[in-house]
């Protein structure tokens, strides 16, 4: 789904910008050479044939790994239109690459999501739009004691039958899908989607720490939202927070829009997981880039009120309306560095997801950088080697 050729002139272009940053590394006054829709060189430029973006840095596109969709758009109900129109709007907030995701649904309902995403690239060519990377799976098979803003009626132990028939059909599109390693089922499940190449994300749940452990051996590498649907730590029994944190195998996921996590819990995540093992999403809801007002989640009803999301009549955190740029900014007011923060959005998402040409500046991989000027703002994209002003799409 990746690398559709949106730039075939061949043409080079040399770029310079105040700072190049990728996968932790920081280039001063950096050049960055395209060549069509790929990176053809990364360092510093050498003679004065560029055209001169100093002031901006330049990092990779964003990849977002875990998004229910933004603007009124559900990928509850998700279609091509929908799908074009979300994909053209994130593109602004810096995310490239976007994985949607679907909260628990009925198996019909999950089938025509996969269906849409898998169908997309080929029904309408991106142009100037993020790359739909696969799909990815909140729910079902989750625990109701921690469903959050799930619905209860569609939540259900892993039934080998099911989740068989989507692996086979769908392993191609199907990028994550979530369990809670608890739930009879879960466990064969987890080895089921090794095998298939579909990551696991271990949420939504009330697993102990034997239980997590377990799932880990298994085979799952992430933690969904951590802090947020899980039991919370406790001296004599951490639960899926400590193990998250000790296993040096696992990435865990971070909402920070301050909201669901508080700097205090953010800082204690960062510290022992360290930046080379935290993925920032954004678990954004249709209510993203929303007036306030009434939404709806899946099948649950939802109200925005200024910058949270919220079951309708509850204070349940449903999803969140943060977007990408603005976490980074967050993260960076409390003091991080940028090249750290960066890798959270980029090359860590890569990794965990085995993507071999998106994620990083450098030669060979797909022409997808984000333009930030002083204040971390997105100013332009490139994407696959074409210029965009964000201002204009």
């Amino acid at each position: 789904m990746v690398g559709l050729n949106r730039n075939p002139d061949g043409k080079l272009r040399k770029y310079r910008f105040s700072r190049v940053i990728s996968d932790g590394n920081v280039i001063e006054n950096g050049l960055i050479v395209i060549k069509g829709e790929k990176i053809a060189e990364v360092g510093t430029p050498e003679h004065s044939d560029f055209i001169d973006y100093s002031d901006y840095i330049a990092v990779p596109g964003f990849i977002d790994i875990h998004t229910h969709g933004m603007k009124g758009v559900d990928t509850y109900d998700l279609d091509t239109r929908s799908l074009e129109a979300w994909s053209a709007d994130v593109i602004k907030t810096g995310v490239t690459g976007l994985i949607p995701s679907i909260v628990s649904a009925s198996t019909e309902r999950i089938v025509s999501f996969l269906n849409t995403v898998s169908a997309f690239p080929n029904e309408f060519h991106p142009g100037n739009h993020a790359v739909i990377l696969g799909g990815r799976l909140e729910g079902p098979y989750i625990n109701r004691e921690r469903k959050g803003a799930h619905d209860p009626a569609y939540i259900r132990n892993p039934r080998a039958a099911e989740y068989e028939s989507l692996f086979s059909n769908f392993s191609r599109v199907l990028k994550i899908i979530d369990v809670a390693p608890e739930i009879n089922g879960a466990l064969e499940m987890i080895k089921a989607s090794g095998k298939s190449g579909i990551s696991v994300s271990i949420g939504h749940t009330a697993a102990d720490f034997p239980q997590s452990m377990a799932a880990f051996e298994a085979g799952a590498r992430l933690v969904t939202h951590f802090y947020n649907a899980m039991n919370p730590f406790h001296h004599r029994e951490t639960g899926l927070i400590g193990s998250g944190m000790l296993d040096e195998r696992i990435y865990i996921e971070l909402i920070c829009d301050l909201k669901h996590v508080s700097r205090e819990a953010l800082k204690i995540a960062l510290t022992m997981k360290t930046f080379d093992r935290v993925i920032t999403v954004t678990d954004s809801s249709p209510a993203t880039l929303c007036q306030d007002g009434f939404y709806k989640l899946g099948s649950l009803d939802v109200e925005k009120k200024g910058d949270e999301c919220v079951l309708k009549g509850t204070d349940t955190i449903a999803g969140s309306v943060v977007t990408m740029d603005s976490e980074i900014r967050n993260l960076r007011n409390m003091g991080y560095p940028l090249e750290l923060i960066v890798k959270t959005v980029t090359s860590n998402p890569a990794r965990l997801l085995g993507l071999r040409n998106i994620g990083f500046l450098k030669p060979g991989y797909n022409a997808n950088v984000v333009l930030l000027d002083r204040e971390l703002k997105v100013k332009y994209v490139i994407l696959d080697g074409k210029m965009l002003d964000v201002a204009e799409i």
